[in-house]
């Protein structure tokens, strides 16, 4: 499924916010990874939540997309989450 991309600002906020998360964490809890877009299997259906930042156990497998369990969760909000997004038409025009 195609979904707009985030703006770059909320990007950049996801960003911080993992590195600093990060620095925390080495410094005080080096079991734990913060990661930006970790897949959650909540074990409910087939939904699969993508929050932009999270927390999780750093022991992980190199191809694993989903984790069980997160220790934080954040979603980065801001005030175009409900723009539409122009689609490109071909032919180059928006």
């Amino acid at each position: 499924m195609m979904t707009t991309p985030p703006t770059i600002a909320h990007n950049q906020i996801s960003s911080n916010l993992e590195r600093l998360l990060n620095h925390g964490l080495a410094q005080h809890a080096p079991s734990l990874l913060a990661t930006q877009r970790p897949g959650l299997d909540l074990g409910e259906g087939d939904y699969r939540t993508e929050p932009d930042v999270g927390v999780i156990d750093a022991d992980y497998d190199a191809g694993q997309r989903f984790v069980a369990r997160a220790h934080l969760l954040a979603e980065v909000v801001s005030d175009t989450d409900t723009m539409i997004c122009p689609t490109r038409i071909a032919g180059g025009s928006t």
